[in-house]
């Protein structure tokens, strides 16, 4: 991903296109279980990672081992209780390059992340503060750089430990001044668009989880035998990917918001999260195109690294 020259481009037709056959089809009115406002959005990658062009081709990873590694429990999927799908995402993805900076003793694990803080921030500290539910993927990567991420805990007066209604409406109207602080010590330094399969791939390839945000429809689906999915209608909606197969069957691992009942049917290898599918590569190509917001995020300030000392 060393530029924007490289990878599968965008045309005005395409996007037409698209758009149109959108138009088309009949949305999926319940919004408050999904949350992504739709529409063109131009933000651009604040942090050009490494040239990962080709990385991932040919390859395997699976993000979801890694957390498993790391953290010595398997994830659990969330079951969002409002339109908050776009913090739902972006906050998995920050617990996953968490395990990955782990891993590479960049940071350690400290815990999971606060959905609600990432979203309210990104709505009410970077974005236009809408009526109603739902976000853009990048307010809230503005406000993770701007400001940074906070664990699900507690930080004096402040909790943070329980994603629920109850502290959604708490902080709905901002983050306090203490929270501000804290966030402040561990923002995200590094995101970059997704505008390809190959892009996610080489993303995920090294670590690097994906956010999806497209009209991907996800309502009633199933996975068939081979543990995949086919989105049907239209639904504007964010999702995390947490992995990759380009050796097999090229396609991208899809980490949903809609409890661990999302998508019932058979597992592709055994080990996938529950609420989670795989998406060809050919199906997920066309989809990460609809609204130009998906991203991969690289890096945020972590927390202490306990060093490795060597006797002798």
């Amino acid at each position: 991903m060393a530029s924007r020259s490289r990878g599968v481009k965008m045309e005005r037709r395409d996007f037409v296109k698209i758009a149109a056959a959108s138009m088309m089809l009949k949305p999926d009115l319940d919004f408050a279980y999904y949350g992504l406002i739709p529409g063109n959005h131009p933000g651009k990658s604040f942090y050009q990672v490494s040239n990962l062009d080709g990385f991932g081709k040919g390859k395997q990873a699976f993000l979801c081992n890694a957390y498993q590694k790391v953290t010595k429990e398997k994830w659990y999927p969330i079951d969002q209780f409002m339109g908050d799908c776009v913090g739902v995402a972006v906050t998995t993805a920050v617990d996953f390059l968490n395990v990955t900076q782990t891993m590479q003793r960049k940071t350690s694990w400290e815990g999971n992340h606060s959905i609600i803080a990432s979203y309210v921030g990104g709505r009410k500290m970077a974005g236009r503060s809408p009526t109603g539910d739902g976000a853009k993927t990048i307010w809230i990567l503005d406000f993770l750089k701007k400001y940074g991420v906070l664990l699900k805990k507690k930080y004096g007066a402040d909790d943070l430990r329980h994603y629920n209604n109850s502290t959604y409406r708490q902080y709905k109207k901002g983050l306090t001044d203490n929270l501000k602080i804290e966030a402040q010590k561990h923002p995200l330094l590094h995101a970059e668009k997704l505008q390809s399969y190959e892009e996610t791939r080489d993303a995920i390839a090294a670590g690097y989880p994906g956010i999806i945000a497209s009209s991907m429809g996800v309502r009633g689906a199933k996975k068939n035998k081979d543990g995949f999915f086919k989105p049907s209608g239209y639904t504007p909606h964010c999702m995390c990917c947490i992995g990759v197969d380009d050796k097999d069957r090229p396609s991208i691992l899809i980490q949903n918001s809609h409890g661990a009942n999302w998508a019932p049917g058979p597992k592709r290898y055994g080990f996938e999260p529950e609420g989670s599918a795989w998406v060809d590569a050919d199906v997920f190509d066309r989809y990460i195109r609809s609204f130009n917001d998906s991203w991969t995020i690289s890096l945020f300030k972590g927390y202490k690294v306990i060093p490795k000392y060597v006797l002798w």
